[in-house]
């Protein structure tokens, strides 16, 4: 007996103009929840505001297909695991749910297509009417966990945990979503979060002001949490920028600059499966990284990823007439392929650097007046940094510099805000141990 022809897969049809029309599926009901899922793909125009949910999640691994393909306009198209997980969970028994979903609404084979839509980003979440936050499938503890979030009244709740709840929810905190790049800005722009693992869920509006209390008021915190508190870190993290980073789009320019040279420091040890995306993933934080009163380099995944690096870097350094970039460039003993002034955001490991973040003021130049130079930093030949200035002082072979100061660090420590310490210490403070094993000074900020 002859087999019956496969049908052929789903084949986008091209968006009538890629920076302003958007997909979104429509996500079909059904009774059965091990029914093959079903859904529908429609273009519609983002300025005339359709509803729907944003869903933000990790792609996992991207040779982790789901075996049983999903339905889109009557086609079967291949997705990850982690994904059709999602969607199987998303699904209503009696309704459609309309949803946005990168991996389905954007053509990730059409690069151009891409780039257009990846500018959109952050308006697409913004404009949702929530963002879904998929953590992944139920785990053997990862309902417990969730039950001690969402019944949390106050800080005081995490006094009566069990050894039980607490590693539950240190597993709960250390999944992947909690590491990738993109959920960064999808989390900022996002409204009313919703954070969904398995069946459970909880909000973050109701809930976040809780664990923000619980990561900076450390004496509630035995030792055996800590890296619990290092986990939450990063959530926290990702809270601080929807109140201190700005959507505003008519931030000064070199301001802007600033703002995102930090975000890239901050960020740059997040997950990103193409490496452009270390920086594309977070252009969507600010209207203002857009740069619209200027000519920013242009979102081009096409483009070697050296050549984009190398651009931004020469943008951001001309646009914020500053070399706070340099800070991010190290080259030892990495050896790269980039221009020694460029930070190769492929590499993690400088995620936080505390020399900027909390003595920049020891480094400014109080001497005598020195000749009035033009230090605006300037650009030949393409990946060759030229600036000018004064030589302060020079080390000799035979210098030998002083030991630490531990007291004046602690009190440089002691006299910055907790707001001010809670950026320098997300990825690594609240994980640092003294000698002795007992919690560093630096590990806890408290509230004033």
């Amino acid at each position: 007996m002859e087999q019956a022809p496969s049908r052929t897969t789903y084949k986008y049809k091209p968006l009538e103009t890629c920076h302003s029309h958007i997909r979104l599926l429509t996500l079909h009901p059904s009774q059965d929840g091990r029914d093959p899922i079903a859904c529908s793909v429609e273009s519609h125009l983002l300025e005339l505001n359709p509803s729907y949910e944003a869903l933000s999640y990790t792609w996992g691994d991207p040779n982790d297909i789901c075996p049983t393909p999903i339905d889109v306009n009557g086609y079967p198209m291949n997705i990850t695991t982690n994904l059709e997980a999602a969607l199987r969970v998303l699904r209503y028994h009696d309704c459609t749910r309309i949803l946005w979903i990168d991996a389905v609404c954007i053509n990730q084979r059409d690069a151009q297509e891409k780039s257009c839509q990846i500018a959109m980003m952050g308006s697409l979440y913004e404009k949702a009417d929530n963002v879904v936050i998929w953590l992944g499938s139920r785990s053997k503890d990862s309902d417990l966990a969730m039950s001690a979030i969402s019944n949390l009244k106050s800080i005081f709740d995490f006094e009566h945990f069990n050894e039980e709840t607490w590693n539950a929810l240190e597993n709960l905190f250390s999944r992947a979503w909690f590491r990738r790049v993109w959920v960064v800005q999808e989390f900022k722009r996002g409204r009313n979060p919703i954070f969904q693992c398995g069946h459970a869920s909880f909000v973050w509006d109701r809930t976040g002001e809780i664990l923000q209390e619980f990561w900076t008021s450390g004496h509630h915190v035995d030792l055996k949490n800590l890296k619990l508190l290092g986990e939450t870190g990063k959530i926290i993290s990702m809270a601080s920028t929807r109140i201190d980073i700005s959507v505003d789009a008519n931030i000064d320019s070199q301001q802007a600059a600033q703002n995102l040279i930090r975000m890239l420091r901050v960020y740059s040890g997040y997950w990103a499966t193409e490496a452009h995306d270390k920086i594309y993933g977070l252009l969507g934080l600010s209207n203002a990284f857009l740069f619209s009163n200027s000519e920013p380099p242009r979102i081009e995944y096409q483009r070697p990823v050296v050549d984009v690096y190398t651009d931004w870097a020469r943008f951001l350094i001309s646009t914020q007439n500053g070399l706070d970039i340099l800070y991010a460039a190290r080259r030892i003993p990495y050896e790269s392929d980039l221009p020694s002034w460029v930070p190769d955001w492929r590499i993690s490991g400088y995620n936080i650097l505390l020399t900027l973040d909390v003595f920049r003021g020891l480094f400014r130049y109080t001497g005598p007046r020195l000749e009035n130079y033009d230090t605006t930093p300037r650009f030949y030949g393409g990946n060759l940094l030229v600036v000018k200035g004064n030589i302060i002082t020079t080390f000799t072979g035979d210098y030998v510099f002083s030991d630490v100061d531990h007291n004046f660090v602690a009190q440089k420590l002691d006299s910055q805000t907790p707001k001010a310490l809670l950026f320098s210490y997300l990825m690594l403070g609240c994980k640092m141990k003294t000698a002795t094993g007992q919690c560093s000074r630096v590990l806890f900020v408290h509230n004033d």
